[in-house]
């Protein structure tokens, strides 16, 4: 995936959906965080009035309230993107909260991908 595709993938979520990827992002990965912090970015500046004296939740928190509402539309999602968000979902510390993701994905994807 390169830098425009993995931004018109990240362009899919909500903000709030984001603030939860941004919990499971690799860091060895320079196209998909590059992305991710442009998209996310540009939508924080677009929402900044209704997050200004908000205060930031802790890691236990977000970890907590993990959700990404967009999966419910998972035929917004082209093949690369669902392997992609596989991928990112494949984090050890959040596994049972994104079982309900993967499935979703994997009828997505008729058959589905091994965890890689």
């Amino acid at each position: 995936m390169n830098i425009e595709e993995a931004k018109k993938f990240f362009n899919k979520f909500s903000l709030e959906s984001l603030e939860s990827i941004d919990l499971i992002l690799p860091n060895n990965d320079p196209i998909i965080n590059g992305a991710f912090i442009s998209v996310y970015n540009k939508k924080f500046e677009e929402q900044r009035d209704e997050y200004e004296g908000m205060n930031e939740y802790d890691y236990i928190t977000r970890m907590q309230n993990f959700n990404i509402k967009e999966i419910d539309n998972i035929d917004n999602f082209e093949k690369e993107e669902l392997i992609c968000l596989k991928k990112l979902l494949n984090n050890e510390n959040i596994k049972t909260k994104i079982k309900r993701y993967t499935n979703t994905i994997d009828k997505q994807l008729k058959g589905g991908i091994k965890w890689i």
